[in-house]
């Protein structure tokens, strides 16, 4: 608890010195990743084979929950614009049970046909999070009442710990920066008080994820998400 009243203070002292305004928000919500091709280069087995229009599901609620921080910084020269950094912690779970069509090279022989994704891809799990994080251009409107609203875009990179068993070989990885892409966002805040907001937002995001697992396992896919999101917005400033 002290550790985190230092923590606040400090952020109250940096923007009365930098006469800024910096907003925190923890969120809060779901995502919904558009069916992909995927990738899987095994080379122990001789395999580089891509499975289409692989399907995913999101499990937000399941432990670990979608959750997300982001950190918005705007000048007092230049209130309107602003720059912001977003994390965001969601999951891809493969939905192997369904037919897909398969081409490449799998056990050492040529395959070229449509099977369940569980004869070759059992699990696929990125559970602990595609872990998001971005760096962000935004514009915000003045105050409406009680609102306003914002949107921006920016640059995100993947930190993904995914798990499975593919080729009847269990396969894992820890976190590590695997990819990258763009996202675009718009949403809206109400204003609960004079540091507290709600906040709302919907986002989309592409990008490539490029995994390496162990052991000599590596997948290969295209990310296109949608997320909505809600949540508590804290307000520090000079005023």
């Amino acid at each position: 608890m002290r550790v985190a009243y230092t923590a606040v203070a400090s952020l109250f002292a940096l923007c009365a010195e930098a006469r800024a305004e910096w907003i925190v928000s923890l969120y809060t919500g779901s995502s919904w990743s558009r069916h992909s091709d995927l990738r899987v280069v095994q080379p122990p087995s001789n395999s580089d084979a891509t499975f289409g229009d692989v399907h995913w599901d999101a499990r937000p609620f399941e432990d670990a929950p979608y959750y997300g921080l982001r950190v918005a910084y705007f000048a007092n020269s230049s209130p309107r614009f602003g720059g912001t950094f977003d994390y965001t912690h969601y999951k891809m779970y493969a939905q192997t049970q369904r037919v897909t069509a398969v081409r490449g090279l799998w056990n050492g022989g040529p395959v070229n046909e449509a099977a369940s994704l569980a004869t070759r891809v059992q699990t696929l799990e990125i559970s602990h999070g595609v872990n998001l994080a971005s760096l962000n251009a935004e514009y915000r409107w003045p105050e409406v009442g009680r609102w306003s609203a914002h949107i921006g875009g920016g640059v995100v990179g993947y930190w993904p710990h995914a798990e499975g068993t593919i080729n009847a070989l269990s396969v894992g990885a820890d976190y590590h920066l695997a990819g990258g892409g763009a996202q675009v966002f718009a949403g809206g805040e109400y204003r609960l008080a004079r540091h507290l907001g709600l906040l709302i937002q919907g986002k989309a995001e592409a990008g490539k994820l490029d995994i390496d697992l162990a052991p000599q396992t590596r997948l290969v896919t295209h990310t296109h998400t949608l997320h909505a999101l809600t949540g508590i917005s804290l307000h520090f400033s000079p005023q």
